[in-house]
């Protein structure tokens, strides 16, 4: 897969690019899985401020679906 994304890759750098644009390279495709270096880790707080701001959001929507429900007319009402 990696090396067809190379090609397919560097088809659209040869056809779109510039004059001169370096090409793509096999490994450029290839996942590292076991790398020894972490690339961008996140903290704990990080984690829990994100879910916090998910679960404020989705709080924010049900509120707003509950309100929209007082708003139909019963008759209409699933």
């Amino acid at each position: 897969m990696s090396y067809l994304a190379s090609t397919i890759t560097n088809i659209a750098i040869r056809v779109h690019g510039k004059k001169g644009a370096k090409l793509t390279e096999v490994k450029d495709f290839i996942l590292d899985w076991d790398s020894s270096k972490p690339k961008g880790t996140q903290s704990v707080e990080d984690m829990k401020r994100v879910f916090t701001m998910i679960a404020a959001a989705n709080s924010k929507k049900d509120s707003s679906r509950a309100l929209n429900r007082k708003r139909i007319p019963k008759s209409l009402r699933k």
